[in-house]
């Protein structure tokens, strides 16, 4: 996949120059919370001092910190939990819907539909779904005929952990407006053993627009081992 990408500057250490920040993670309210190695060197042996670090806490102005009440314990609460933008809250809700198993299936089909969700949001949903006991196919189903492109690559990446059959899918996906979505096409055919890889990939690449760096990397990752035949 390619991507384009803009700076922006949430800290910046203007007025002091041992600043290292060295990691940063979401809180449950939503919060950055950024680790800083307070050390005026970085490399090598050149540190001055291990003994002090600092913690900071990125927010809105007037944002006190209070963590959510998080009760997974019901498909409604693991629902918000999965929804939570911290990883730690997501994971206990993913846990408890796995766990549910089939008494999550409809509030995780009904995340996974909802019109007006956060495409993010539905993509967790259907990687859900897609675990949930004889939910498999029908998840990856549900994700390839979504209408954002996103999605639709979900349920190709859904299809390969699951170790479903790619080649059907792939087949239904060779015209689709998409790019990225006609990339991952490619991506998905790497391992495929089928005797229609060749003729999958011939006709991926007649899409390739002659410009598309990524599109181009993604034929030769699944030609790679069978160029002949595809070519």
């Amino acid at each position: 996949a390619g991507y384009k990408g803009r700076m922006v500057d949430i800290l910046k250490g203007t007025r002091d120059n041992w600043f290292r920040p060295a990691d940063v993670c979401v809180a449950p309210d939503g919060s950055l919370f950024v680790t800083d190695w307070y050390d005026p060197g970085v490399g090598g042996h050149n540190q001055r001092d291990l003994d002090r670090g600092r913690l900071f806490r990125v927010a809105p102005p007037k944002h006190r910190y209070r963590v959510p009440k998080i009760d997974v314990s019901t498909p409604a609460g693991a629902i918000a939990a999965l929804k939570n933008p911290a990883f730690s809250v997501r994971y206990l809700g993913y846990r408890a819907l796995v766990s549910m198993g089939a008494d999550a299936v409809d509030a995780t089909r009904g995340l996974a539909t909802a019109a007006d969700a956060d495409p993010r949001h539905r993509a967790r949903a259907v990687w859900v779904l897609g675990r949930l006991p004889g939910q498999g196919t029908a998840a990856v189903a549900l994700a390839l005929a979504d209408r954002d492109p996103d999605l639709r690559t979900v349920g190709l990446r859904l299809a390969r952990q699951l170790d479903l059959d790619v080649i059907p899918l792939v087949g239904r996906l060779l015209d689709d407006p998409s790019p990225r979505v006609r990339r991952e096409c490619l991506v998905a055919l790497r391992t495929s053993t089928s005797a229609r890889v060749p003729d999958l990939w011939g006709q991926l690449a007649r899409r390739h627009d002659g410009r598309d760096r990524w599109y181009l990397e993604a034929l030769g990752i699944a030609a790679d081992r069978r160029w002949d035949a595809c070519l």
